[in-house]
């Protein structure tokens, strides 16, 4: 007598999977998609106060003032002619990679429109203000560190 699940060669035969395996396999590789592109949307969506701070030390350092003038709020820059800005930024000698010593939000939880940054630089704490605009953090107030805000009003 023969068993129904053996082959010739002895072997048992596997019964065939409910699902196809280029159903599974197809399944895997769209969920993988979808969230990666969520990251991506993720990433690209939520700057917050922090690096928009990390962003106005490098581009101070790096001597590019376009790009330290364009991370300041509307009121900050009428506040601070380009031309005088740009200079006072040249003398200000900010390092390349602050320490960020904390991030406080301020305002309901969620969706907070306001943000202090407190950061570690030329030997004391800086603190800096932000407020959301739109999808993004803007500097409301320059640090109030000698060395952050040099010939710069706040």
């Amino acid at each position: 007598m023969e068993d129904e699940g053996a082959r010739s060669n002895g072997a048992a035969e596997w019964p065939k999977p409910a699902i196809p395996n280029g159903v599974v396999v197809a399944c895997v590789v769209v969920a993988l998609l979808a969230v990666s592109a969520l990251l991506w949307v993720l990433f690209q969506k939520t700057t917050g106060p922090g690096e928009i701070v990390n962003r106005y030390y490098q581009a101070a350092a790096d001597g590019d003032c376009d790009a330290a003038y364009g991370l300041l709020s509307r009121g900050l820059q009428q506040a601070n002619a380009h031309d005088s800005f740009c200079a006072g930024l040249q003398t200000a000698q900010l390092p390349a990679d602050p320490k960020i010593e904390s991030v406080t939000l301020v305002g309901p939880e969620g969706s907070a429109r306001e943000a202090e940054v407190s950061v570690d630089t030329c030997g004391s704490t800086a603190v800096w203000k932000l407020e959301r605009a739109d999808d993004t953090w803007v500097i409301t107030s320059l640090a109030d560190s000698p060395c952050a805000s040099a010939s710069l009003t706040p």
